[in-house]
């Protein structure tokens, strides 16, 4: 389990490292009108918005693995949840054109899972869950 936990804590560096580029990219250099097709105001905030999108998602996943690099037992399931989304996610970037980075984004959340979901994880957290509720 510590390896999805390093591997999810990893995910969650990277993708919040990516939203404070984006939230920095906008304020030094304003909106990218190219990213959004709308007659609105509302693609001025593109950046921060998905900064903070990517702040709310990932930041819970990170912290789950920190927390269970600890020694703590809460963290597997959020880290679970959010690689099956990154593995539809991968797919979705293959479909898009970004065949790069969506065979990593596969590649990362594959090894997460199959770190999280694998007998001797799923036998930690049982003792863990058992240990709580002592039996």
């Amino acid at each position: 389990m510590k390896a999805a936990a390093a591997m999810a804590v990893l995910e969650g560096v990277v993708a919040i490292g990516y939203g404070i580029y984006l939230a920095v990219k906008q304020v030094s250099t304003g909106a990218d009108e190219n990213l959004v097709q709308s007659d609105t105001s509302a693609f001025a905030f593109v950046g921060i918005g998905t900064a903070l999108f990517i702040l709310l998602t990932f930041g819970p996943m990170a912290y789950g693995g920190i927390n269970i690099l600890r020694g703590n037992q809460w963290g597997r399931s959020i880290i679970v949840f959010m690689n099956a989304l990154m593995v539809a996610i991968a797919f979705y970037m293959f479909s898009g054109g970004a065949v790069g980075l969506g065979a990593v984004t596969l590649l990362a959340a594959a090894i997460t899972l199959v770190c999280a979901l694998h007998p001797v994880s799923t036998a930690w957290a049982t003792a863990a869950f058992d240990a709580r509720r002592g039996k």
